[in-house]
């Protein structure tokens, strides 16, 4: 079948249906499989090798990030665009360091999705305007706010919710909440990835974080 073969990773099935329709209706592209998981899209793009695959940020499993890292380092081949679900700078810039060839907002056309799958497989990368004078590698972690950048080292150290409630002097409720927030934020779906995360990209490397709370330190006192 000659064309451009397309795997599709998303986490909501009608986007992924909706996805598949739009492609399936040029006579060059060709949709060859779907996923709602990052660990699903990756053993899918193993399979079929595509050309392009496209990948939603927030997948559940894996990961969006973490499956695209994989797909690009086992298949040098396949082109991989990032959709994210929030058109923000954080997200724009990770999908770059992570290798994407494309990156688009929740809000782009049709045209803007063809149009990029067509640029990914000719080998272009394709960045919103507003973001291509950015393809600079950002300060650490400077897209997120301060209490978030702490969130995000606790939670990296391994803290658990009662841990994070008693250092950041909060309740159980709102430590929730700041977790969710920045998982939402980072385009992850656990407090594991977090961890990774912190890890893979080198933003704060994990043996370098102090991960005492406030506690153990006045009882170490």
């Amino acid at each position: 079948m000659a064309g451009l073969h397309i795997v599709i990773a998303h986490r909501q099935p009608l986007v992924r249906l909706g996805l598949k329709a739009l492609i399936a209706s040029e006579p060059d592209l060709h949709p060859i499989g779907d996923a709602d998981e990052g660990d699903q899209a990756v053993r899918l793009c193993l399979g079929l090798r595509p050309e392009v695959a496209v990948i939603d940020l927030s997948l559940g499993g894996l990961g969006g990030m973490a499956a695209t890292r994989i797909i690009l380092d086992q298949l040098p081949k396949t082109a991989v665009i990032i959709i994210a679900g929030n058109d923000q700078d954080a997200f724009a810039m990770s999908a770059i360091r992570a290798g994407a060839s494309a990156y688009l907002p929740g809000d782009a056309s049709g045209n803007d999705v063809l149009r990029a799958i067509r640029s990914a497989a000719a080998g272009q990368a394709q960045l919103p305007v507003r973001y291509a004078i950015r393809i600079v590698q950002p300060r650490p972690l400077e897209f997120l706010s301060k209490r978030e950048a702490e969130v995000f080292q606790l939670v990296a150290c391994g803290l658990s919710n009662k841990q994070l409630a008693l250092e950041l002097g909060v309740t159980l409720t709102t430590v929730k909440s700041h977790v969710s927030a920045l998982l939402a934020k980072l385009a992850l779906s656990s407090r594991t990835q977090i961890a990774l995360y912190a890890a893979r990209e080198g933003l704060m490397p994990i043996d370098q974080f102090d991960c005492r709370t406030e506690s153990s330190t006045r009882r170490a006192g």
